[in-house]
């Protein structure tokens, strides 16, 4: 009998009663002992309003608890208490829809006081965000702070949704020194369309020095409809690097203002290839007739590339000119402009094209070709299949696959094809994981055939694990219980990604053998409690790289017995499995990450500063900076170098001020200077344009820019 099905007979047994009283028991316990202690006013700088703050536990109280109600015979949580994988937790707790009960709550809290995987206990924090009970506040705002990206942001966005205590909890959030928590309160309050949002989102713009950061951050200005965002998304216009800049633009046509129309049509008459087709979308947003009036005055009056451009953007509009315009551009004999076209054919199936579209698929372009069978595989006339069938009949037999209608007959057909091709000696991939995917009994059998007579990669190996029907994999697993090389490899990757814990037992017998790092990785995927001695004493190992896979996998986990061995490992010998487990920390332990680094560039060999230095320039930039900032003053020129590049790639305005102090240094190197010079222009900003004298003096004068600021 399996684990889940004992799980469900103990629905109606006394046993399942009395873990289901402890557990509810327990969670009432938890969560009353939080509401008991008394709350601290916290001010905040923008309302005089008392914020109600829970005072934060350093160990969860001891709690003598009673037996209570017996809570419903629900057999998804049932499941849901003995669930072995992350991905089966993750899909269950998907499942648990918002309910009053407390039941609910207490099931999540379950899963998430004994989840050790970052990844499940995200999902478990979206669990409570669904949940309108008291409890899960009470959750929610111990998460909040949780050293987890994914989790805190989660948390953040089901309180700012919340009542105006939970609300003015993630105010508070938007003045943390740590600017990723402050962000995704900033975020959140945005999300909930909360008036504090923007005010916030002013304050921590100049702040902000990852592009990934604050693209995140404008788009959510976009999302927010706020009209008084639109101040904050032209000046980013004006300031921003090229990617956020084109973000910017995105976000105008997001925000929904209308006075930010006519900023958009510049970009149409002025701006870049890359800002027109931005400012295209974000207008046919905000102004879908303007937008289409001015793309047809460009499709008009311009030429060549410009024109390819409206036309492409015109595709998404409706109307029978539209029409027109696509069928003169399918019968121009232009190839690029009947891709154009053909792609708009593929998203709006028209039946008046039929017979263009069957010379387009008669005629030379490949590409053309292809475009115009997929359009013609979106209509349903019996001409149009039948001209498909004949064109596919004089090419390779996979376009039959791709191309032919998905009826029973045609499924049949395209399989007794790939069975047909197991005996090729060119047999493509593809071909053996479509049968692996293949549900029918031929197909399978097939499958089992060409494994037991060929050899395959390891690789092909997991790909066929991992798609196989279950009872497919446990004959695979039979049968090769005594394989090695490829064949094993393959078995206990393919087991690790398919995350089935029924094949756990499989995997651990595998630790004693030549394939004990594969057999771990697949454990760990499974979120396998077994392995962390395991983990533990592979980051003990001689071999470097035995200890970065203990990194890599520890990092995976939240519980403090991997977050004590990546403590130890940041301090290894090895560059890479120092780097690697600095980085596993640093939303963790910031300070202690902080530290270390500093340590491990000041306490390195010259000639492995470099390299030191190289692996960590990528931590999160309130740790990089300060790093980098004191590798300018180094005396060997090359980690100077180094560093400017690194803070050129940070961004920002506090990157821009150090790289012009070094530039304007004469005691420095030409060499240096120049570096700092040309990180500089191309950083880009205010100051680039007030010291182009400088620049120009260090660098060949700049004649030409990548795109237009000042669109005005």
């Amino acid at each position: 009998m399996s684990v889940l099905e004992m799980a469900e007979n103990g629905l109606v047994s006394a046993r399942f009663w009395q873990i289901w009283t402890c557990l509810g028991g327990l969670a009432t316990a938890l969560a009353g002992a939080r509401l008991f202690y008394p709350v601290s006013g916290a001010p905040s700088p923008q309302t005089s309003q008392e914020i109600p703050r829970p005072k934060r536990q350093t160990q969860r109280p001891r709690i003598e608890f009673i037996a209570t109600a017996a809570p419903p015979t629900d057999r998804l949580f049932a499941r849901l208490s003995v669930a072995a994988t992350a991905s089966e937790r993750c899909s269950l707790l998907e499942q648990v829809q918002p309910s009053e009960d407390a039941q609910a709550t207490y099931a999540i809290a379950a899963v998430l006081e004994r989840a050790q995987l970052n990844s499940v206990r995200a999902c478990a924090t979206q669990a409570l965000v669904r949940q309108p009970t008291v409890e899960a506040r009470s959750w929610l705002v111990d998460l909040a702070e949780d050293p987890e990206p994914e989790v805190h942001a989660s948390a953040l966005e089901g309180l700012a949704a919340r009542d105006d205590a939970s609300r003015l909890l993630v105010v508070e959030a938007t003045h943390s020194e740590d600017l990723e928590l402050r962000v995704s309160a900033v975020k959140a309050l945005l999300e909930a369309n909360r008036e504090e949002g923007y005010s916030a989102a002013v304050a921590v713009l100049p702040l902000i020095e990852d592009a990934a950061t604050l693209a995140s951050l404008i788009e959510a200005l976009g999302d927010s409809h706020d009209p008084r965002a639109l101040q904050a998304l032209e000046s980013l216009l004006e300031n921003a690097d090229r990617e956020n800049h084109l973000q910017a633009i995105s976000a105008l046509g997001e925000l929904g203002v209308a006075s930010a129309a006519q900023r958009l049509v510049a970009f149409l008459e002025l701006g870049s290839n890359e800002e027109f087709t931005s400012a295209a979308d974000a207008l046919k947003k905000l102004d879908p007739e303007l937008a289409l009036t001015r793309l047809r005055a460009v499709f008009a009056s311009a030429s060549g590339e410009r024109q390819e451009l409206a036309l492409s953007a015109m595709t998404s509009f409706d109307g029978p000119d539209i029409a027109t315009i696509m069928r003169q551009e399918l019968e121009s004999g232009e190839p690029g402009r009947a891709r154009i076209a053909l792609h708009w054919l593929i998203n709006a199936p028209d039946p008046s094209f039929e017979a263009a579209l069957v010379v387009v698929a008669e005629g030379d372009d490949w590409h053309g070709r292809m475009l115009a069978m997929q359009a013609l595989s979106k209509l349903s006339s019996p001409s149009a299949q039948a001209a498909l069938q004949r064109l596919t009949g004089t090419m390779p037999e996979s376009f039959e696959e791709r191309f032919a209608a998905p009826t029973p007959e045609n499924l049949a057909h395209v399989r007794e094809r790939r069975i047909a091709r197991l005996s090729r000696d060119d047999l493509q991939p593809g071909t053996l994981i479509a049968l692996a995917r293949d549900p029918d009994e031929s197909a399978q059998e097939a499958v089992l055939q060409y494994l037991s007579r060929n050899e395959l990669s390891s690789g092909l190996w997991a790909q066929v694990v991992q798609f196989v029907p279950t009872s497919t994999l446990e004959r695979i697993v039979e049968r090769n219980s005594r394989a090695s090389g490829d064949a094993k490899e393959g078995v206990i990757q393919g087991l690790g990604r398919r995350g089935d814990p029924k094949f756990a037992a499989t995997l651990r017998d595998e630790l004693r053998g030549d394939l004990r790092n594969s057999a771990l990785t697949a454990l760990a995927q499974l979120g396998d409690e077994s392995v962390v001695p395991e983990l533990v004493q592979l980051g003990k190992n001689d071999d470097s790289s035995d200890r970065a896979l203990a990194v890599q996998l520890l990092s995976a986990r939240t519980d403090r017995e991997a977050t004590q061995e990546l403590e130890r490992l940041a301090s290894d010998s090895d560059t890479q499995v120092m780097s690697d487990a600095l980085h596993a920390l640093q939303a963790r332990s910031p300070e202690l990450v902080a530290r270390l680094a500093a340590r491990a560039i000041r306490e390195a060999e010259p000639e492995e500063r470099a390299s030191v230095l190289s692996s960590l320039s990528d931590l999160k930039p309130t740790l990089t900076r300060p790093l980098l900032e004191a590798a300018l003053s180094d005396a060997d020129d090359s980690i100077a170098v180094q560093a400017i590049q690194a803070l050129g790639n940070l961004r920002g305005p506090a990157s821009a001020q150090r790289l012009l102090a070094v530039a304007s240094d004469s005691t420095r190197s030409e060499e240096v200077r120049r570096e700092a010079a040309s990180s500089l222009r191309t950083l880009g900003g205010p100051l680039v344009h007030a010291n182009s004298t400088l620049l120009d003096a260090l660098l060949e004068p700049e004649t030409e820019e990548f795109f237009v600021c000042h669109a005005n």
